[in-house]
């Protein structure tokens, strides 16, 4: 783990891969709400929570999965909250990244091209 102590995680020992590629997973999974009329119904979820994240690495103590989480978000790679409210946390997709229309002139004619913004400008993007 960390240099101090090898008994310590940090949060720069979770590999940011391993933990996106979790929360992808957590992500439109059935679950079991109940029995109504003799059928049973399925909720699909939304995204991820810090809790489900939790019991999968239970490991690794919260705070740290917290921790790397808010950095994900921060890095533009998760969407969500990581304060551990049932606010829900998503990937982002390079699809997901939306499309900007460029106009440039070249030799003397506007040529039209899109581009998808870089990850850095995702939150900072306003939609009308």
């Amino acid at each position: 783990m960390g240099k101090s102590s090898p008994t310590k995680w940090q949060r720069k020992d979770i590999p940011a891969k391993a933990l996106i590629d979790l929360v992808d997973r957590l992500y439109n999974i059935p679950r079991f709400w109940g029995v109504a009329a003799g059928f049973p119904q399925l909720r699909y979820s939304t995204g991820a929570s810090l809790r489900e994240i939790c019991e999968f690495w239970s490991d690794i103590p919260p705070k740290v999965l917290q921790a790397k989480l808010k950095q994900l978000i921060d890095q533009n790679f998760l969407d969500g909250c990581a304060c551990g409210c049932s606010s829900r946390i998503t990937v982002i997709h390079e699809t997901d990244l939306p499309i900007m229309e460029l106009v440039d002139e070249l030799n003397g004619t506007l040529v039209r091209r899109q581009v998808r913004i870089p990850r850095s400008m995702y939150h900072s993007v306003r939609y009308k």
